[in-house]
């Protein structure tokens, strides 16, 4: 039962957040507000407070801002249709911004208790390290592998776990240059997993830098940036087929993730949460009908053309975007739960 109220808190924190930045920068650009809800579906209760309606809805997958004139024409001066087209991007953008600087801040909540900051600089080897006979030096710091920009000690891992086999190809700062090291080699153990791929050792360790707020938002900042370009990544392994639909998420499986990750600490916890967090900043930013990415795309079209495209064909597109995201959350949704059910041995 914890791990359904945490998930749903988390989940509540970033929906929030998200709603709150179309909210405010509604506001501030002088924009009518009919309804600020959190969740969707059947409303649980609700309060009138001025011209805005202030509701919380049975299902917490979502939330939204009705703002007049959003989907349809309105001859209110306030409405968003009659705002101007920078005054309207700045609104739609707001929301996945504030999602963006609350996995920033949610990350320097995360590193701020710790002693040292990773570097990405090499501070020792372990015994009999191979990486070290290839050409690996300590003093060396990490600027890319495989071709991969290395922003934190947490890419390094990723790069060379990920690559294709022992050997890396690494460029390198030494004594103020780049250094391009090609075909280091890694020692590699028997897979776990019968048929599985050779799991590689790591031999070194990285320096640590002692913790004060400088190091803290930097090191935050270059965490941030690695986990957008993560969901990125993971986005375009969809897009090419190099993720299939059966390895997707919904919150069902989701709030298991949350729940792995609670158990190993709040540090965990919160880094997770500011993935998720990135991940819905961005993906609301994606070219798709219904979210904030395709609502863009009609803006910036109608900046080009001068003139708006109907709003009626438009609202025909953003419902065809909604009924397929809410298909396609039920069926992963659906498959969480089976996979809940019947785990996979």
């Amino acid at each position: 039962m914890w791990v359904v109220l945490l998930t749903i808190i988390v989940f509540g924190c970033i929906i929030t957040i998200h709603e709150l930045g179309h909210f405010i920068a509604a506001k501030l650009n002088d924009v009518k507000v009919n309804e600020f809800a959190l969740g969707m579906g059947p409303k649980l209760f609700s309060i009138q407070k001025g011209e805005t309606k202030y509701s919380l809805r049975l299902l917490p997958i979502g939330g939204y801002v009705a703002m007049e004139g959003e989907d349809d024409t309105s001859k209110d001066e306030r409405a968003f249709c009659n705002k101007s087209v920078w005054r309207r991007f700045i609104i739609v953008v707001a929301g996945a911004l504030m999602n963006l600087i609350l996995g920033l801040i949610v990350l320097i909540i995360a590193f701020t208790p710790e002693s040292y900051i990773p570097s990405n600089t090499v501070a020792n080897f372990k015994k009999d390290a191979v990486s070290f006979e290839s050409g690996l030096q300590i003093g060396d710091e990490f600027v890319k592998i495989n071709g991969t920009r290395i922003f934190t000690d947490n890419d390094i891992v990723m790069a060379l776990l990920s690559g294709e086999s022992a050997d890396a190809d690494i460029v390198v700062k030494r004594n103020g240059e780049n250094i391009l090291l090609q075909d280091v080699h890694f020692q590699t153990s028997k897979p776990v997993v019968e048929g599985g791929k050779d799991q590689l050792y790591i031999d070194f360790s990285v320096q640590g830098l002692k913790n004060n707020a400088g190091n803290t938002l930097s090191y935050s900042v270059r965490r941030a940036i690695s986990l957008g370009r993560m969901v990125w990544i993971s986005l375009m392994d969809l897009v090419t087929g190099k993720v299939g639909f059966d390895q997707l998420s919904g919150p069902v499986g989701v709030g298991t993730v949350i729940g792995e990750a609670a158990g190993l600490g709040i540090q965990q916890l919160l880094i997770l949460v500011a993935f998720l967090t990135i991940n819905v900043g961005i993906f609301n930013l994606l070219p798709i009908p219904a979210l904030d990415g395709g609502r863009l795309i009609f803006i910036i079209i109608e900046a080009i053309r001068k003139k708006p495209i109907n709003r009626k064909y438009e609202a025909y597109i953003h419902a065809a975007g909604i009924i397929i995201l809410f298909t396609l959350m039920i069926l992963i949704t659906g498959k969480d739960i089976i996979r809940l059910i019947f785990p996979r041995k």
